[in-house]
């Protein structure tokens, strides 16, 4: 595995980062990925050889596997992998998300939401004034990139079908030719004052030429 985007026969290897988005969790290490992930952390993207890879999840501290299991990537694929679960249960599972290049001739910003919050329900993403940008999301669902003019953006999540607010979203900073993924981790209804609470993660997407 490799740091960087290496190209080979005119195609390009498959690239993979890590985020940690199951509450509860101690610091994850997965292996010959990404070490020492704290909740809410996402890692460096990694160069792979494409083919069956390995996914092995343990405690940073050391112990059994969370999640020991597999996947399948191809040339010119890139993806974010999300650790889901919580603390309450020891079995972990993960989550490939793929981050297909958009078209950058049009000078606009892509945005999309990925539900990764394991006790609120299925969401509309709104503008504030109730415009909705994605419609009925569920756990662990994500949706295609829209296109979006250049701008900085406050939303809103609502429970899906109602005008009732779940979280303010502000400064979402849509800047033109990027692609953003929209990460709602966290708890909505944690009754533990440790327990973290939902929140968006802004995450840059940032796939590699196809040249």
């Amino acid at each position: 595995m490799w740091k960087g985007a290496l190209q080979l026969e005119n195609q390009i290897l498959p690239r993979l980062r890590i985020l940690n988005a199951a509450p509860g969790t101690p610091p994850l290490d997965v292996e010959f990925i990404a070490r020492d992930l704290s909740f809410g952390e996402i890692s460096q993207y990694v160069t792979i050889r494409p083919g069956s890879v390995p996914i092995t999840i343990r405690p940073h501290s050391g112990g059994e596997p969370l999640f020991d299991g597999f996947i399948i990537l191809d040339m010119n694929e890139q993806f974010t992998g999300v650790i889901i679960g919580s603390g309450e249960d020891p079995a972990l599972d993960f989550q490939l998300i793929p981050e297909p290049a958009q078209d950058r001739e049009r000078w606009l910003s892509f945005l999309r939401f990925a539900h990764f919050s394991p006790d609120m329900p299925n969401v509309d993403v709104t503008f504030t004034n109730g415009t909705p940008l994605f419609r009925n999301v569920g756990y662990g669902e994500y949706t295609e990139y829209r296109a979006v003019d250049p701008d900085t953006y406050e939303l809103q999540l609502r429970r899906a079908g109602t005008d009732q607010i779940l979280l303010n979203v502000p400064d979402v900073w849509a800047l033109s030719l990027n692609q953003i993924t929209l990460y709602a981790i966290g708890l909505l209804n944690g009754e533990d004052p440790f327990e973290p609470r939902l929140e968006i993660l802004q995450v840059v997407d940032d796939p590699h030429a196809k040249d």
